[in-house]
């Protein structure tokens, strides 16, 4: 007969194995970005390429845009191994006319 102890690691076990499973179907359903246009500025390397690249690994159409134009191509083609709807946009957002410009393109 098993003890309260094992009875208790075999119930945490089970229980945590549930929890995971429900955590990766909720996952599923609400970060689902088929469809969907996101713009990233600072897209050419660090969190923003990290952004751009799982966006466009999940469905969406992704414009990137940064102000040095050659860090931005190398990141064009980064980001299309995951998505093939990308779109480098070299610009600098701080200035307004710019930015504006910027989204106002469309990612094919």
């Amino acid at each position: 007969m098993p003890s309260r102890h094992a009875n208790r690691n075999i119930t945490l076990s089970i229980a945590l194995a549930g929890s995971l499973a429900a955590m990766r179907l909720w996952q599923r359903r609400h970060h689902e970005f088929s469809g969907k246009t996101v713009f990233i500025s600072g897209g050419s390397r660090g969190l923003g390429l990290v952004l751009a690249r799982e966006c466009a690994a999940r469905g969406a159409k992704v414009a990137i845009s940064a102000r040095d134009g050659e860090a931005l191509r190398r990141a064009e083609a980064d980001v299309r191994r995951f998505g093939k709807h990308v779109l480098a946009i070299e610009t600098d957002i701080t200035m307004r006319e710019e930015a504006e410009m910027a989204l106002d393109q469309r990612v094919p």
